[in-house]
């Protein structure tokens, strides 16, 4: 059941459209890094890890950020609504049984998910490594300078902030490389689950897939402007203590301060938790799905 359903997920038309936007996007990252910096000398450019388009400061991790909760729904996502009305559940639970096809679709839900973010993000990532020097300066300072400290330790913060500095700043000082493997993997790992919510979500809503383009991008819309406002107190009055609650600055390295702990942590339990009701509510009775397709 799982090698079918992987082979309909490489195959279907939402994989291959988000899988080829997402390589497009990465490379087109990188062109334009190239050309920006083709004339600056190697002393000035900012290091190759920070060139990476899944850092926290590069332009294109701000506008992946808003496009991210709808290319997660593209590659397997809406595929039990679409075998529901094809018609199609009957045929394959003949061949299986409900539960291992339920089960499937969670896990290929997560794995499409985690393909079409973590690949594209890995290849740019290597590219900037091999074409950009290594040279440890960061977006707003050189190497060794007063802004790359302060950067660093979040030391030049205007404002009070629960966590000021880089989070793991002992990882990035040994290996900015590691340092982003890490956030690849953090980021990789809550697409796919991010993917299986929505797959979940859809074990309830069985005929309006539209429905699941809405869910993360609302949460990343209140969240961020949740995020601002707090942001906005605690440069106006510094006994506000500045939190961040915007959920895809816990994804890259190196954005906003005030990252709270165990945040991603809460966020990872809570997904699991609506994924195992989901398939609970979809065991209870999967005949409904063949009588309501």
């Amino acid at each position: 059941m799982f090698r079918f359903q992987f082979r309909r997920m490489i195959q279907s038309l939402g994989f291959k459209i988000a899988f080829s936007f997402m390589i497009g996007f990465t490379m087109v990252c990188l062109f334009k890094q190239l050309l920006d910096y083709r004339h600056t000398d190697i002393s000035a450019i900012p290091d190759a890890n920070v060139l990476y388009c899944g850092f926290g400061f590069n332009d294109f991790w701000t506008y992946f950020t808003i496009f991210f909760p709808f290319v997660i729904v593209l590659p397997f996502a809406t595929s039990l609504i679409t075998d529901a009305q094809c018609r199609v559940l009957a045929p394959i639970w003949v061949r299986s049984s409900a539960p291992r096809y339920f089960v499937s679709k969670l896990a290929l839900s997560f794995t499409g998910g985690a393909l079409v973010i973590g690949v594209p993000f890995l290849l740019n990532l290597i590219l900037s490594n091999l074409i950009f020097p290594h040279n440890h300066n960061v977006m707003f300072g050189e190497y060794a300078m007063d802004n790359y400290y302060g950067m660093l330790t979040g030391s030049s913060q205007l404002y009070t902030s629960l966590r000021p500095g880089f989070m793991h700043l002992d990882l990035y000082l040994a290996s900015p490389f590691l340092y982003n493997v890490l956030y690849l993997c953090i980021l990789t790992a809550f697409a796919g689950l991010m993917s299986a919510v929505l797959m979940g979500l859809s074990f309830f809503l069985k005929k309006r897939k539209i429905i699941l383009f809405f869910p993360f991008f609302i949460f990343w819309y209140l969240s961020r402007n949740i995020t601002e406002f707090i942001f906005s107190s605690a440069v106006e009055d510094t006994s506000v203590i500045f939190r961040n609650f915007g959920f895809t600055d816990y994804l890259a390295p190196v954005t906003f301060g005030g990252q709270i702990p165990y945040y991603l942590l809460i966020l990872a339990v809570l997904f699991l938790a609506f994924i195992g009701i989901a398939l609970a509510y979809a065991l209870r009775d999967p005949l409904k799905y063949i009588q309501e397709g």
